[in-house]
């Protein structure tokens, strides 16, 4: 009798686990923001590492999102290697370096690229506003925070 008692629970268990997958954007958005922003809303991107993270601004969404995944992910490809193709990619896609504070909005992709003994970036694309309201695509270095 027990067992099948816990049939109705586990079938609301199991019916709300697809709905959290269904809000799976919303929560990779706030686990992000609470890995990367201070206020848990905004990111404060400057060329200073003292006083923002490093990051790209770029004319859309799907122009920042097409320079992190230019760079392949894992590790069949030399870390020197990925570096000069995220660098081709910010050029051909006329990102530009970005200074100001932003409003994360979406998490998009990601790439992690070691530069160094001690040294890597973290590279995430995002759709964010900036401090007009616009929309604009981001690209981030969280390796910093």
């Amino acid at each position: 009798m027990r067992k099948i008692a816990a049939l109705p629970f586990l079938a609301t268990l199991l019916m709300s686990a697809g709905s959290m997958a269904a809000g799976a954007p919303e929560t990779a958005m706030a686990e992000w923001l609470s890995n990367h922003s201070a206020d848990g809303k905004t990111v404060v991107l400057a060329n200073d590492r003292t006083t923002g993270a490093p990051g790209y601004v770029c004319g859309s969404v799907d122009s920042a999102r097409s320079v992190v995944t230019l760079v392949p992910d894992g590790k069949d490809v030399p870390d020197q290697q990925k570096a000069k193709l995220f660098k081709a990619g910010l050029a051909m896609a006329q990102c530009r370096p970005a200074t100001g504070r932003f409003t994360p909005i979406a998490v998009h992709e990601s790439r992690f690229i070691v530069c160094g003994e001690e040294c890597a970036s973290d590279w995430t694309a995002l759709e964010a506003k900036d401090a007009n309201g616009r929309t604009v695509g981001l690209i981030f270095d969280g390796s910093i925070m």
